[in-house]
């Protein structure tokens, strides 16, 4: 164990746990059309930012036994709810395509018999990800059942489609300035991210750019490769998710997503994985969990962004 990772998991130790935490992660994958220009060199720009869509978001509940109801709105359209929520509302225009989904009746309990049963059949409605439902399912988050029926997990899911709504790309990779009519296109990832390149044979190597610096295109800045080190990569997500999830939540993530970037089907010459910044969640989502009694609610959330390179 790196000495990161050991740094990071005292400090999650030491935390406090009174009240309620409510945890989510998710990953935003950036689509484009095939004639869009991507670059990695200072001319940019890496491409249009027209469509995004987030996928899978994991909603854990920490700490306390509670009784109450979950809200989560979007100003995209939520898709792939699970458990089929109590309320979908549509949120402004028809045009504009903000939704919304509520679950009531929720308890949370630190333990309950027969929860194990009942979430092996919860995950019915959870697209592409049924193999992962076992490493989602933690053993330090609290069990969530639902009054109105016999439904009983240990998460919460949801996807978004964010199509339409001009999510920025807040890479800090290229040289030039942002292109003006992105809304919050000022915001830019912070600290590293990590670049992906898969040979012919299947091999990964990995880069850790920092910002400012370039992926290996332009021929008179090439960086060194190096072979994928599991290890490394994970330490670096810690230092991004901290201290908005725990250590099993973000072994969670990537256990999840890691398949995606070494066999996956994207097709560029490179993946470039970095973290969302906080500013820019409440434009995937906003989460509001409403308790019985007076026991302090916070929130801690992580998106991964990921996008190729052409």
């Amino acid at each position: 164990m790196s000495l990161l990772t050991s740094a990071l998991m005292a400090v999650a130790a030491a935390a406090p746990s009174d009240g309620i935490q409510v945890h989510e992660w998710g990953v935003v994958l950036y689509q484009h059309e095939d004639s869009v220009l991507v670059s990695g060199c200072s001319g940019g720009p890496w491409l249009d930012f027209r469509d995004a869509v987030a996928e899978a978001p994991v909603i854990y509940i920490n700490g306390s036994d509670f009784s109450g109801s979950l809200q989560v709105t979007s100003p995209g359209r939520m898709i792939s709810v699970c458990p089929a929520p109590d309320e979908s509302l549509t949120v402004g225009s028809a045009l504009s395509g903000g939704s919304s989904v509520i679950w009531t009746g929720l308890s949370g309990t630190s333990a309950q018999p027969g929860a194990a049963a009942s979430a092996e059949r919860s995950g019915s409605e959870v697209l592409c990800f049924q193999w992962a439902l076992p490493q989602w399912r933690l053993p330090g988050s609290l069990t969530l059942s639902r009054r109105a029926d016999s439904w009983c997990d240990k998460f919460l899911y949801y996807e978004v489609d964010l199509s339409g709504h001009s999510f920025p790309m807040p890479l800090p990779l290229s040289q030039q300035p942002w292109p003006s009519d992105v809304p919050g296109s000022e915001e830019v990832a912070a600290g590293q991210v990590l670049v992906f390149h898969r040979a012919d044979d299947g091999d990964v190597t990995m880069d850790i750019l920092r910002p400012g610096e370039q992926p290996g295109f332009a021929e008179e800045a090439m960086p060194s490769l190096q072979s994928y080190d599991p290890e490394q990569a994970f330490d670096v997500l810690l230092a991004w998710t901290a201290p908005n999830l725990s250590m099993d939540e973000a072994r969670a993530l990537w256990s999840t997503w890691e398949p995606y970037i070494l066999y996956g089907d994207w097709r560029g010459s490179g993946l470039v994985v970095f973290p969302i910044p906080q500013s820019l969640l409440e434009r995937i989502s906003t989460l509001d969990l409403e308790v019985e009694g007076d026991i302090p609610v916070s929130y801690g959330r992580f998106f991964l962004g990921m996008v190729e390179m052409h």
